[in-house]
This record gives C-alpha cells, sequence and structure tokens, in this order.
C-alpha cells in the first residue's frame, strides 16, 4: 500500500503532515543491508552499476501514479506460478515508489504458504500479518517493520498459519 504525502517522524515511521499523526510506525528490528548485500538480494536502488532496473521500474511507478492521480494507491503483484518473479516485482516496485521522499510505502507478504519478502528485506518474520488476523497482536505497529530501503515497511506473514482445512467454521461444509 502507497501512503502519499507522509514525512518520516523521529526516523521510525510515517505522519501526515497536516496533523502530524502518526499512521506507520514500524518496530525498529530490520538488518542494515550494504549496498552489495541489496544489489546481491536483486533490490533496486540510488547509485546502481545498471540503472535500467531502476529506470523500469520508476516508469512502472510513474504510469501507476498518472493513473491514480491524488488517490492512494493499492497493488496487489501476484505471479502465474511460483518462481516466476512475483516477490522480485513486488519488492522492486515498492522500492520504485519509496524512492519519492515525500512518500512510505508499506508492502505486505501476504504469501501465506511461500512468504520470503522478510529474507530478501533483511526484517524478522513475526510479528506479522497471520499474528494480526488471528488476534496475537492488535497493534499494526508491532507488525511493521522497517527495512534497509528508505521509506518502505513491510508487513510480513508472520506465525506459520493453521492449515486452511481447518480454518474453515465446522457448518462450512454440509452434505
Amino acid at each position: 500500500m502507497n501512503m502519499p504525502h507522509l514525512k518520516k517522524e523521529n526516523g521510525s515511521g510515517a505522519s501526515t503532515p497536516e496533523t502530524g499523526r502518526t499512521l506507520v510506525r514500524a518496530n525498529e528490528n530490520a538488518l542494515t543491508l550494504t549496498r552489495k548485500e541489496i544489489d546481491a538480494r536483486r533490490i533496486i536502488h540510488h547509485g546502481m552499476e545498471d540503472e535500467g532496473p531502476a529506470d523500469a521500474f520508476r516508469d512502472l511507478r510513474t504510469q501507476l501514479l498518472a493513473r491514480a492521480g491524488s488517490r492512494t494507491i493499492s497493488v496487489l503483484v501476484t505471479p502465474v506460478a511460483r518462481g516466476r518473479g512475483g516477490s522480485f516485482v513486488a519488492i522492486n516496485l515498492a522500492a520504485a515508489l519509496a524512492f519519492d521522499e515525500r512518500q512510505a510505502v508499506v508492502l505486505i507478504d501476504c504469501n501465506l504458504r511461500h512468504p520470503c519478502l522478510h529474507q530478501r528485506l533483511g526484517v524478522a518474520p513475526a510479528p506479522g500479518l497471520t499474528d494480526y488476523l488471528s488476534g496475537r497482536t492488535d497493534s499494526l505497529e508491532a507488525i511493521t517493520h522497517a527495512t534497509s530501503v528508505p521509506r518502505l515497511f513491510l508487513i510480513p506473514r508472520g506465525a506459520r498459519p493453521r492449515p486452511e482445512a481447518s480454518s474453515l467454521p465446522p457448518t462450512g461444509c454440509s452434505g
């Protein structure tokens, strides 16, 4: 999710300039990745040796923002099959959106079976989305993690969810 017109607050969150109200305050458990580590994880950044990938994601960002106008945008990225680049596109589109110093970007890993965004961005795998949805935590602040990419925050999957079949209500399937 992209939150326009935000400013950093004490280096650990984002707040609206009009009200100063904090919208996202991330926990600070991110690893600090070097440029070499960011390159190895195939994450775009300013000052890349090969700017081709960064330029491609900037172009995509520009097109999305132009279509959104003044509205906040939400983008769902999903691959056609496992291993086809969904995480690569999601991380790099989020990084391109975060290049804008007036915005903060929250990337949410909704891949419950094979989460990997936390590894790529160097943050703890939990607490995260499943912890919030299951009620193990009720704090968005607790599940929102700062990353080594400025203005990019991650909500990882969280604790492994119960198998889907056991999550159905007992009356969900009747014969």
